[in-house]
């Protein structure tokens, strides 16, 4: 049995840390409910989110991939 990987900061700095606010590597799941994107951070409060380019790149992905799910993909 697998066990879910718990949302939110994991209190790690993998980019390290890029101003003092940063609160370090975020944890979230992307799924769909009731026919929107859903991203769940857990119960963290988000207040700014950066990633690089490659990692901005495959969010992109996730997010259109779940979008096509939900419409069939293609601008509306």
């Amino acid at each position: 049995m697998s066990q879910t990987p718990k949302l939110g900061a994991t209190g790690r700095f993998p980019e390290g840390k890029l101003i003092p606010s940063d609160k370090g590597e975020l944890r979230c799941a992307i799924g769909t409910r009731n026919g929107q994107v859903v991203m769940d951070f857990g119960e963290e409060p988000i207040t700014w989110l950066s990633l690089p380019p490659k990692a901005a790149r495959a969010l992109a992905v996730v997010l259109l991939h779940k979008a096509d799910a939900i419409d069939g993909g293609g601008l509306q």
